[in-house]
């Protein structure tokens, strides 16, 4: 974070933000990378297909999780910038009856809050 002097009582604020991904994930895929291109050259396709479609699956999950991290904070800049109160949406009480048994994904998504 920097600050700097505009005069007048004024100051700005920049702020520089990256996503970081723990080391545990990069590990997993790294493991997971090399165990299935071991498979590969040993001759077992089926597996050393199905642990390269893991670590890519461990990485795209990293990625969203990033990008939904620097999205949230791209989401709050225009209330940061602003110098009048923004109002913040209050989310719903969750309701008390169970989710169906088909749709729980969907009931998940509510439950964390709608994105857009």
């Amino acid at each position: 974070m920097g600050a700097e002097e505009h005069g007048g009582g004024r100051q700005l604020l920049r702020f520089r933000t990256w996503a970081r991904v723990p080391a545990s994930g990069v590990i997993a895929v790294a493991v997971l990378a090399a165990s299935g291109a071991f498979a590969l050259s040993s001759g077992g396709i089926l597996v050393g297909v199905l642990l390269l479609a893991s670590a890519s699956g461990v990485l795209c999950v990293a990625a969203a999780h990033a990008a939904r991290a620097l999205a949230a904070l791209e989401h709050a800049r225009p209330a940061a910038e602003s110098e009048a109160p923004v109002p913040v949406p209050v989310a719903a009480p969750a309701s008390s009856e169970p989710a169906p048994a088909a749709g729980w994904a969907i009931a998940l998504h509510e439950a964390a809050g709608k994105e857009h």
